[in-house]
């Protein structure tokens, strides 16, 4: 979360804005710190029929509350350089907040997927579901792919890699349903989600990093780029399949 958040911020700064770096890194932390705590130390989430208690529960929001106010505080009391947008506070007020959101505000899935029953096939579930949407959507996309998916803002991705990477991402969730002990109906839905929020996770991060000009998110992995370079897929995956698990699936 925290190499995540320094290189949103890292780039958001290069392009020439003045988001709270320090400020939004704690905040990406603190957002994730409620199910960190739960997820180490169990019995700390153990309210009435196993639900975690109202402050533990309700943290994450009051934490981006509290993040609103003391950014905002934190924009106004700084003095702008001469000629600045008048708007340009709130530009940083908003990516100082949006970085803490998409990093620790998202990852904490992650954390949370940790806690439910099966929790290793989830996870497992997450990283190579998001793994056969991205080979199915490269192998369709390099053998069949001519109309362009969204041109404007990943010039590579088409039509076919978008079927082909749904495709093979509901055979994988197919082949998880035997061990996970799975209805067979769950196998497209869950596939399909799976598949969708694999491609608009990578779309988002593709639109990030043209807004702020940059051909990577970083250079931590040698040719690959950053870490969100390589997480960009799994992030919406991570919620939304979170959330498919406790609304759909229901443990």
């Amino acid at each position: 979360i925290a190499l995540s958040a320094g290189e949103f911020y890292s780039m958001a700064l290069a392009a020439g804005h003045r988001p709270w770096r320090a400020g939004g890194l704690a905040l990406a932390l603190l957002l994730a710190a409620p199910a960190g705590l739960v997820a180490i130390w169990p019995w700390i989430g153990a309210g009435a029929g196993g639900a975690p208690p109202g402050l533990l529960g309700e943290a994450p929001l009051l934490l981006a509350g509290a993040g609103l106010l003391v950014t905002l505080v934190w924009s106004g009391l700084r003095r702008p350089p001469p000629g600045t947008d008048p708007l340009a506070p709130w530009v940083d007020v908003g990516l100082t907040l949006g970085g803490a959101l998409y990093t620790g505000g998202i990852l904490q899935y992650g954390l949370l997927l940790n806690q439910a029953p099966g929790e290793v096939w989830w996870i497992l579930l997450v990283v190579l579901g998001t793994a056969a949407a991205d080979s199915g959507a490269y192998f369709a996309g390099r053998a069949w792919g001519k109309r362009k998916l969204i041109p404007h803002i990943s010039p590579n991705k088409t039509w076919a890699g978008f079927w082909g990477g749904l495709a093979l991402c509901v055979l994988a969730v197919a082949a998880f349903a035997g061990p996970m002990h799975m209805a067979p109906w769950h196998v497209p839905l869950l596939g399909a989600a799976i598949g969708l929020s694999s491609v608009v996770g990578d779309l988002c991060e593709s639109l990030l990093k043209r807004s702020f000009g940059a051909k990577d998110s970083g250079h931590l992995i040698p040719g690959h780029g950053g870490l969100l370079d390589r997480l960009d897929s799994i992030f919406f995956v991570l919620l939304v399949v979170y959330a498919y698990m406790r609304l759909i699936y229901i443990y």
